[in-house]
């Protein structure tokens, strides 16, 4: 019965450790909020935002621009003037679980060829809706196609818990396993000696 328990619980491990293992390869590339946007004169734009991560370190809403328009001038030309805050609630009018201010966080440097302007602390998964409020504009955006995306920043140790799940479960399955071997030959030569001696006692008779 233990060893069972064991092999079971091994098992389940293996396979949990395993589906966070792919959750994580997810994580890399998703998009928790992916819209077109213009941050170029003030407004407000109203977006999904679908949390699949709570457990990276942070979290970074980037503005992705034509690679021409990269070229063409600095990040801090490129945003200069911008002022714009982002809330990030359930739903309009509900407590807000994130917020932040725009700012040029990595100076000229971009995030797979998006400036990150947004940094916030991850939370619980679930549908959340972002709001952008820009009260001053970028002028030199006008014009430009910007799609604000976000991304999870991972350092590897999200994958932790998979690890330990793996070595928890190869563990537990083998100690299960093998106890169960064990008790398996066990019973197979109880058997066989109580056959052998039934035997032995047909004979004599």
């Amino acid at each position: 019965m233990v060893a069972a328990l064991l092999l079971g619980f091994g098992v389940k491990c293996l396979f949990d450790g395993r589906r966070l293992r792919q959750e994580f390869e997810v994580w890399k590339t998703a998009r928790p909020v992916d819209a077109e946007v213009d941050l170029s004169i003030p407004g407000k734009f109203l977006l999904p935002f679908q949390q699949a991560c709570s457990s990276s370190h942070g979290e970074i809403l980037a503005l992705r621009l034509p690679m021409e328009t990269l070229r063409g001038t600095s990040v801090t030309q490129l945003l200069a003037g911008l002022q714009a805050q982002l809330e990030i609630s359930m739903k309009p009018g509900t407590t807000v679980v994130a917020s932040a201010m725009s700012q040029v966080w990595w100076g000229e440097e971009t995030l797979d060829d998006a400036i990150p302007i947004f940094s916030v602390v991850p939370f619980r998964k679930g549908a959340y809706e972002a709001t952008v409020t820009v009260t001053e504009g970028a002028p030199a955006l006008k014009g430009v196609k910007q799609r604000l995306e976000g991304r999870y920043q991972l350092c590897g140790l999200e994958r932790m818990p998979a690890a330990l799940l793996g070595v928890v479960g190869i563990a537990s399955a083998g100690i299960g396993g093998i106890a169960g071997l064990i008790v398996f030959f066990r019973a197979a030569g109880d058997r066989r000696k109580r056959c052998l001696g039934q035997e032995r006692t047909g004979f004599a008779g």
